[in-house]
């Protein structure tokens, strides 16, 4: 799936070289063929939903965190570095054309890398298991229409095809939801945590994909900023968050929970259980509260700062913020056994896919609504977002202090 994932960027940088290279031959309009490619197959929301659950298919509970945060800290890495290699690239061979030729190479890398090296996170036997659970529910879906059987017999690759028509016929695009909201009473605790992490994590994919621009348009005109110290700023903060995730949550995840752990191991006379999904513990929850006072903080210095080196100051505790990505993640994927992980983080997927819709539109419009009376405003509302996610987040219970254990996923199949 990670591969069908690239195979669409492929295209799409095929596309754009072609119209760069012969715009006779090939008008710039058929970029938007490209971007329909790359969105078809999923492009970075689905890319980044499957790398979170080969993640949490190859990790235990608690090192989850700090394996997903590994993997923030590789993007924010590229978000660093990436502006200014192209810059070199354009310099080194005086065309803008080179840097597609390079994402090119690098997508393409990618898919060699997961062909011939990437191993699959499921033994056989579990994806043999997964496949004939999602055929039974394909099936209850809704019967194949009988007068379809005879004509997908008669046609090459038939039953494919007709597997094909039959999922599509019974698509609900609502329906990965479903799993934010299992059933029973006894689960209500498990809902209610469910939804408002799904909540908070939408506030900080909004906040990431929309706030960065409209941030680098705020800079340029409130400090006369040009491409240099704005791209400075995007440098600064991406590598602090790289520092947050590959320094800061690994040494906290190894102070507060594998030497507690490795302690308790060493006093039991047993050996310890084998770890489990049981829901977010202590630790989880307050490190998202205390990545969400960074982004409260840093947003409320961004309002007032009046001068570059305060805003910098104030990107730098935003930066911090970076915790809250990771630890979201790894803690809803706590909240539901192994197998069900992958259909969870679809459900995040759709999720973010909204955000990535909803939230540019938003910020993007009342940025150009206020910039001239109140510059700031999207910045108030940014804040207040965080404010409200943070407050919400005082609503997550660890699965320490629940009355009932984790023990029934009642989800509706």
């Amino acid at each position: 799936m990670m591969i069908i994932c690239s195979v669409g960027g492929i295209a799409a940088e095929i596309i754009t070289i072609l119209a760069a290279k012969y715009p006779e031959t090939v008008p710039y309009q058929w970029m938007l063929l490209g971007s329909f490619f790359d969105g078809l197959t999923g492009s970075f929301t689905a890319g980044s939903v499957l790398s979170h659950a080969y993640t949490s298919d190859c990790t235990p509970p608690s090192k989850r965190s700090v394996a997903i945060g590994y993997l923030h800290s590789c993007l924010f890495t590229g978000l660093a570095i990436g502006p200014l290699l192209a810059g070199y690239f354009v310099k080194w061979t005086g065309s803008l054309l080179s840097v597609f030729y390079v994402l090119l190479g690098c997508h393409i890398t990618f898919v060699l890398f997961m062909v011939f090296i990437t191993p699959e996170s499921l033994s056989k036997r579990q994806r043999r298991l997964a496949h004939q659970k999602h055929a039974t529910q394909q099936e209850a879906a809704g019967p194949v229409p009988e007068y379809f059987n005879p004509i997908m017999s008669r046609i090459p690759f038939g039953k494919h095809i007709r597997g094909t028509v039959h999922s599509i016929r019974t698509a609900n695009p609502l329906a990965p939801l479903d799993i934010l909201f299992p059933a029973g009473r006894e689960n209500k605790r498990l809902r209610r945590n469910l939804l408002i992490l799904a909540f908070i994590d939408m506030i900080i994919l909004g906040a990431a994909v929309s706030a960065g621009t409209v941030t680098v348009l705020y800079v340029e005109y409130m400090f006369e900023w040009g491409n240099l110290e704005s791209s400075r700023l995007v440098s600064l903060t991406s590598m602090v968050r790289v520092l947050v995730l590959v320094g800061v949550l690994p040494l906290i995840n190894y102070l507060f929970r594998a030497r507690k752990r490795r302690r308790q191991s060493a006093e039991s006379s047993t050996p310890l259980a084998a770890e489990t999904n049981a829901g977010a513990d202590e630790l989880d929850i307050w490190i998202l509260r205390a990545a969400l006072v960074s982004d409260v903080v840093g947003v409320t210095g961004y309002i007032f700062a009046r001068s570059g080196t305060l805003f910098l100051v104030a990107a730098v505790v935003t930066a911090f913020g970076g915790l809250g990505s990771a630890t979201i993640q790894s803690a809803l994927s706590k909240h539901v056994p192994a197998d069900r992980v992958g259909q969870l983080l679809g459900a995040i997927g759709l999720l973010h896919s909204l955000a990535r819709i909803a939230s540019p539109v938003v910020f993007n419009q009342l940025y150009a609504a206020t910039v001239e009376t109140f510059p700031q405003a999207f910045m108030v509302l940014l804040a207040a977002l965080f404010a409200l996610a943070l407050a919400a987040s005082f609503l997550v219970r660890p699965h320490g202090t629940s009355v009932v254990p984790c023990r029934a996923w009642d989800w509706k199949c």
